[in-house]
């Protein structure tokens, strides 16, 4: 059985909300260079899972800026 609407969308907020407090947190880490692989790698599923979520339900400017993050975060990824 489908879920209504509603519920989906409140449940994509909450799970986007939650990842996003990690995302702010890694950030966070990064910039006082406390950061090692494991966070990078953390803060990037992070985003590619914002990105594909939001794609699938439509949200286009989410998953672009979550695109743009994973670009961003890329050279950081291989150590460069």
């Amino acid at each position: 059985m489908a879920l209504p609407a509603k519920e989906i969308i409140l449940e994509f907020v909450q799970e986007t909300n939650e990842r996003t407090q990690r995302v702010g947190n890694n950030l966070m880490l990064i910039e006082r260079g406390a950061a090692n692989k494991e966070v990078v790698d953390e803060l990037y599923r992070d985003m590619h899972t914002i990105k594909g979520n939001a794609q699938l339900f439509g949200f286009v400017q989410i998953g672009q800026i979550a695109h743009a993050m994973e670009t961003c975060l890329d050279p950081m990824r291989r150590n460069e």
